[in-house]
């Protein structure tokens, strides 16, 4: 039996998907797997793993 580890999953997607000298990382464990990442503008997005479809997902806050 494969164990999912969600976090990993994210940093993965993460590190795929930005340049990670040019983010910040905080830890959000309101969501599995989650993490908010904040530019150096200020803008954040929160990512987080969705165990139903087994997909990363993201939500930008205004």
């Amino acid at each position: 039996m494969t164990t999912i580890d969600p976090k990993k999953i994210v940093l993965e997607w993460i590190e795929e998907n930005f340049e990670k000298s040019s983010i910040e990382l905080v830890d959000y464990p309101m969501m599995l797997g989650g993490t908010l990442i904040r530019d150096k503008k200020g803008n954040e997005m929160i990512v987080y793993y969705e165990f139903m479809r087994n997909q990363v997902n993201h939500i930008i806050l205004d």
